[in-house]
């Protein structure tokens, strides 16, 4: 077996090596003069990052512990409110609704959409195979 005398040089350098390459190709917009060094506070303000690098993993992280809180909550029904909540969609029906009619039609899709047993459906439909 041949002797690695220089092994701990060698993963120094490599790790060296990995970081400035990796600071070199990934942070040009961190650095001074960069970027996001030269924001203004208004552009500052305005920015949006997600909590994650996946847009589903807080999703699913949501909805699994969602599934521990309210046990009989169907995945349509989770599915709805999240995206409610998420896209903030009562602060746009209170602007958008104007009348007693618009919420009479809204409650009438709502129950059609109950009725149609979708989320029955949908579990029916799903097996162990995809």
């Amino acid at each position: 077996m041949p002797k690695l005398t220089n092994l701990d040089f060698a993963i120094a350098k490599f790790a060296h090596g990995a970081k400035i390459a990796f600071c070199k190709h990934f942070s040009d917009e961190f650095r001074k003069g960069g970027k996001v060094d030269s924001l203004t506070d208004e552009e500052w303000q305005k920015l949006f990052f997600l909590s994650t690098n996946d847009q589903n993993e807080g999703g699913l992280g949501t909805w699994r512990n969602e599934t521990r809180r309210r046990l009989a909550e169907t995945l349509h029904k989770f599915t709805s409110s999240f995206t409610a909540q998420q896209n903030d969609t009562e602060e746009f029906v209170k602007g958008k609704q104007t009348s007693d009619e618009d919420q009479q039609y809204l409650q009438q899709v709502a129950c059609q959409r109950d009725a149609s047993k979708l989320q029955k459906t949908q579990a029916e439909n799903c097996t162990d195979e995809g």
